[in-house]
């Protein structure tokens, strides 16, 4: 998702430091108005269905799942605007002023339901809780985005055969066969002489009986 800063509006000029609270059909105005709540069943039954409870449209109705599933993707929109112009903190409770003001204009432009909500709690709570999964699955170590397209593949690694294996699948004579080899041929020659040996004995044997 694209965020076009030029159609991004500033956010009204609303007092969101009064504790009195200026919508009179918003029930979480303080997040001390939120928590007390909290002990309520329904936030149960609302959380439960993936809502998010404490964001409520200007008549105090709980927003659907759908509404709050598109505020958390512009919420990334947000947070990768702000890599972009290398806003991006280390964690959401050291983002510059300029960041959270930029980071506030957008999300108070696309939903100005963050505006029902005493010095921005409401929204400063939701990017708290959502900033550091994004920040894991997006930005490299130096803070600058990841990009996805030029991600190494996993290379598995092949496995070496065994010993065994080069033993049974090699068709050259090793050392030993050649040793073995070697060995065998000298036995035949040495067998080869002592039946030579025995020959010429037998005939210089004969050779003298006749003589004598």
């Amino acid at each position: 998702m694209e965020i076009d800063l030029n159609l991004v509006s500033l956010p009204a000029n609303v007092n969101k430091d009064s504790e009195t609270n200026p919508y009179p059909g918003v029930r979480f105005w303080k997040q001390s108005d939120w928590i007390e709540w909290k002990r309520n069943a329904e936030y149960q039954e609302l959380k439960a269905h993936g809502t998010i409870p404490y964001l409520e449209k200007k008549d105090g109705q709980c927003i659907d799942n759908a509404m709050a599933q598109a505020i958390k993707k512009t919420m990334r929109a947000a947070f990768t605007e702000l890599s972009k112009k290398e806003m991006a903190p280390a964690t959401w409770g050291r983002i510059s002023t300029s960041g959270k003001l930029l980071f506030k204009t957008i999300m108070e432009s696309a939903h100005p339901l963050f505006k029902y909500s005493y010095r921005g709690w409401k929204l400063e709570h939701l990017a708290t809780n959502e900033y550091s999964q994004w920040k894991r699955n997006h930005l490299n170590t130096d803070g600058t985005l990841i990009d996805k397209s030029k991600r190494k593949k996993t290379v598995v690694k092949k496995e070496e055969p065994q010993d065994d294996d080069l033993d049974a699948n090699d068709d050259s004579p090793d050392e030993c066969s050649a040793s073995c080899n070697d060995i065998s041929i000298r036995s035949d020659n040495d067998s080869i002489g002592r039946k030579q040996k025995q020959t010429v004995f037998s005939i210089s044997g004969s050779v003298t009986k006749k003589g004598t």
